[in-house]
C-alpha cells in the first residue's frame, strides 16, 4: 500500500446475507478487524454482456494497516463469489481514541502469532 496510513477500511461484498454476517463475525472473532459494518446495497454491473441490478451485502472492515494481508487472505479463502472483491481505503483522519481502540483489539503481534500457532497445530 502506497499510503502512510496506519489504519484502513477494507471492503468486500457477498450476494448472500448469511455469508456476509458469517464473514463479519469471523474477522472480528479472529481479531483481523476491530469492527465490521454490513450494508445492503444494489449493485449495477455487466453480467454476460447485459447490465443487471443485484442485491449485495458490503462489509466495511476497520483494521490496522499491518493486518491487511492476513485479512485479505482470510476473506479471499472464505468468499464464494466468482471474483471476490477486496478493496482497501486508508483512513487519513480520525479520532485518535478510536484508532487506539482498533489497535488494542487487532494487536497484530498477538493476532498474527495466534493465527500462525493454529496453522501449525
Amino acid at each position: 500500500m502506497s499510503s502512510d496510513a496506519t489504519h484502513v477500511i477494507a471492503y468486500t461484498a457477498f450476494s448472500d446475507h448469511r455469508d456476509a454476517l458469517a464473514m463479519a463475525r469471523s474477522v472480528v472473532e479472529r481479531q483481523l478487524a476491530a469492527s465490521v459494518q454490513v450494508h445492503e446495497t444494489t449493485t449495477v454491473r455487466p453480467i454476460d454482456g447485459r447490465l443487471q441490478e443485484l442485491t449485495q451485502f458490503v462489509l466495511a472492515m476497520r483494521t490496522a494497516t499491518p493486518m491487511i494481508q492476513a485479512l485479505k487472505a482470510h476473506v479471499l479463502v472464505h468468499n464464494r463469489e466468482e471474483v471476490p472483491e477486496f478493496v482497501v481505503v486508508p483512513i487519513v483522519a480520525a479520532n485518535q481514541e478510536y484508532l487506539g481502540w482498533i489497535d488494542d483489539y487487532v494487536d497484530e503481534r498477538r493476532t498474527l502469532t495466534a493465527a500462525s500457532d493454529s496453522l501449525q497445530a
